[in-house]
């Protein structure tokens, strides 16, 4: 190295301090979104679920649309920049299939399948930076960290390495999105999805957003994709949203549908509903669950409606054998 060199990674390593003032008074522009309100620019974000549930389909939509500049999932605005996705899950084979039911035709995605990259290796790493530097690429992808890392996760300190070697992408501009799995869930496991993510915590403190797939429903429509915020550093996590993955002619679509109604108001719907059915004739618990799941609400919402109804005393019982019939006061 020589002294001109020396002297450019001196500057380069210098820190910046500032006062509280001159932070208040700083000009700093709006925080920019690679997918708005859900990936920043310049961060390190997670997509995170169970195996099988669809997060490759999500991330293969993912990276066409921001290439594109298209909305994802026609709903979320994107900033249009070159993508590189580095799949060490699939082969070249399975990624070509995928895409043809995606309908793919031309994109400018550039994609590394099952090259045996490790983030936790930090030659890899320059390689990757040095691809991005050359192509213009300003968001990349991992598919999966548990496939690129010879560490323990679930050790803070090999966490925190990972994070690290992640973080020169994002001092260069480049965001990164991890795809990650959940934890295997058991009687004692928090249900929420920010405590889902699997490793140590410090991974899940050092990430600036995570999207967690909660869970798939097969419907007559297709496949229900259910998707919640569990995390966001830069600003206001957006509400828990559905997706449906339809298969249609031989050709795959993923689309918005919509916004996940919270608990309470789900129940107080369905018990408005019960109520309906109740005016009209005597039922007992299985026909009020069989007639209400048609409209989409689930067995175990119905049953605490059922419950919540008995407990205020909205409706009348009335005991035969071993069935429990419920109607309302005429």
């Amino acid at each position: 190295m020589n002294e001109f060199e020396k002297i450019v990674e001196a500057i380069e390593n210098e820190w910046e301090i500032n006062t509280f003032k001159t932070i208040v008074e700083k000009e700093i522009p709006e925080q920019r979104f690679i997918v708005d309100g859900i990936i920043p620019t310049e961060s390190i974000c997670v997509l995170s679920g169970n195996p099988g549930l669809g997060k490759t389909w999500l991330l293969l939509q993912l990276c066409l649309d921001v290439s594109e500049g298209k909305n994802f999932l026609e709903k979320f605005p994107t900033k249009k920049t070159r993508v590189l996705l580095v799949d060490e899950e699939r082969s070249q084979k399975e990624t070509q299939r995928r895409l043809n039911l995606l309908g793919v035709k031309e994109s400018d995605v550039l994609i590394t399948n099952l090259q045996g990259i490790r983030i936790d290796i930090e030659e890899n790493i320059d390689k990757l930076l040095k691809i991005c530097e050359e192509n213009g690429i300003g968001f990349i992808v991992f598919d999966s960290l548990r496939a690129m890392n010879t560490l323990n996760e679930n050790d803070s300190k090999d966490s925190q390495i990972i994070l690290n070697a992640l973080k020169k992408f994002v001092r260069k501009g480049i965001g990164v999105l991890l795809s990650h799995h959940n934890r295997k869930e058991t009687f004692m496991a928090s249900k929420e999805p920010g405590q889902a993510l699997r490793g140590s915590t410090a991974l899940s403190g050092g990430i600036t957003s995570h999207i967690s797939l909660d869970k798939a429903e097969l419907t007559k429509e297709g496949t229900e994709l259910y998707l919640s915020h569990a995390k966001m550093n830069e600003g206001e996590r957006i509400k828990p949203f559905r997706a449906l993955f339809k298969e249609l002619e031989g050709k795959i679509t993923i689309e918005y549908l919509g916004e996940v109604e919270d608990e309470a108001n789900k129940i107080g719907k369905a018990k408005e509903a019960i109520l309906k059915l109740l005016a009209e004739k005597e039922m007992f618990n299985k026909e009020i669950v069989v007639a209400l799941i048609p409209l989409y609400f689930a067995e175990r919402t119905i049953i605490r409606a059922i419950n919540e109804l008995k407990e205020d005393e909205e409706v009348l019982i009335r005991k035969e054998g071993t069935k429990i019939f419920y109607n309302v006061k005429k």
